[in-house]
């Protein structure tokens, strides 16, 4: 009986070391006035299969009622695709569900890998956001949430869940402006047809770089325009009838954001 024993605690403690886990954390980067997520591997590997996985985010009920605006930097294509506003279980803050069906990724232990971010509404470091916290955050039967399940899970590859836990999330805090920081602001351009067949036309640019970001109302990035002209247009007729977002950003990181909603006719 006793060597039965003492080979199960020898299986269970190899188990627990050799267990794959990834941990999350939210950052604000106040030189891209944006948030980014990172994941945390406690093991090295090329070629790791994330495979389709969930992340939630946190966010005050002051952010505008829509999508994310995203940028994927890794583990796949990341979408905002699930969202609560204001559920009665917490009616301070929103939730959105990003999701992804994965890809394969490279890690290093203890490690943090960029996956993907997102631009706040204002162009400047909201504070209180933060990941959602499994088992303490509202369920999916919680008044509100509408049968939503925003647990984070991260598939590994031998369908495992991979998600170890958040760490350093007690809620972005953002730091005081002092003179040499440069604040955000929104630029003054013009488009026009909204909403649009074929051809819309951006206008009041400033004559240096200026970047024009498309996005769905998934928060999915699907394109970027780059010009130094003051005027621009983009062809629409290749994109779907939907509502889109604009993110017009010019040389000094101001920059604005517009909803465009394209037409058939």
């Amino acid at each position: 009986m006793k060597k039965i024993t003492f080979f199960l605690m020898l299986f269970a403690v190899q188990f627990s070391v050799g267990q794959q886990l990834i941990d999350l954390t939210l950052k604000y980067n106040a030189a891209s006035t944006r948030y980014e997520v990172y994941a945390k591997p406690n093991f090295t590997q090329n070629n790791f299969t994330w495979g389709p996985s969930q992340i939630s985010v946190v966010v005050p009920n002051s952010f505008p009622d829509q999508a994310l605006l995203l940028t994927s930097h890794a583990a796949g294509s990341w979408g905002d695709n699930s969202k609560i506003y204001a559920p009665q279980a917490n009616t301070d803050f929103d939730f959105h569900g990003i999701d992804s069906a994965g890809a394969l990724i490279n890690f290093v232990a203890n490690q943090e890998k960029l996956i993907f971010s997102f631009l706040s509404p204002t162009g400047t470091c909201e504070a209180g956001l933060r990941l959602f916290i499994n088992g303490s955050d509202p369920s999916s039967s919680a008044p509100g949430m509408l049968g939503g399940d925003f647990s984070n899970t991260i598939s590994g590859g031998n369908n495992e869940d991979s998600y170890g836990t958040n760490y350093d999330n007690g809620g972005i805090v953002c730091a005081p402006l002092t003179d040499d920081v440069n604040v955000v602001v929104e630029i003054n351009v013009v488009l026009y047809p909204n909403p649009v067949v074929d051809i819309i036309t951006i206008s009041n640019l400033i004559t240096e770089e200026n970047t024009i970001d498309v996005y769905n109302y998934n928060g999915k990035l699907l394109r970027t325009y780059k010009t130094n002209e003051s005027e621009t247009q983009i062809d629409f007729t290749k994109y779907a009838d939907a509502v889109y977002l604009l993110k017009i950003q010019n040389a000094d990181r101001n920059y604005t954001i517009k909803r465009i909603v394209k037409n058939p006719y």
